[in-house]
């Protein structure tokens, strides 16, 4: 028997707290303080124009339901408005950045949309 696949994208992205940094470099400099130079890190994001490094909550029993719900809550976002997507940022510590381009994710294009329209401008 073939099982049914069913697609149920998330409803609602809730940020708790965010950070806007002037510039990617920035954002990148802080994210890799204390990184060992030489070292690589896989954490940053890339949509429409924004850089993105987030940190969500631990996993218990009130976070997983809330996902099954089709809520997720991301405690801190660090974000920067980079125009031109990069792959990877060296930086002036030695640390290797790797950026990911997930401008075809819709969850992710739905935080990008947010962030230029209402954290970027700071309207609420």
């Amino acid at each position: 028997m073939k099982p049914t696949v069913k697609y149920e994208p998330r409803k609602e992205i809730i940020i708790h707290e965010y950070t806007k940094y002037v510039s990617p470099e920035d954002l990148i400099n802080a994210s890799a303080r204390g990184a060992p130079p030489g070292s690589v890190i896989i954490v940053h994001r890339w949509v429409d124009g924004v850089l993105l490094y987030f940190t969500g909550f631990t996993k218990n029993d009130l976070i997983i339901q809330e996902i099954l719900d089709g809520r997720v809550h991301w405690d801190h976002v660090n974000f920067a408005l980079m125009p031109e997507f990069k792959e990877q940022h060296m930086t002036e510590s030695g640390v290797t950045v790797i950026i990911g381009n997930v401008s075809d994710n819709p969850s992710f294009k739905a935080v990008a949309e947010f962030i230029k329209e209402k954290l970027e401008k700071q309207e609420w």
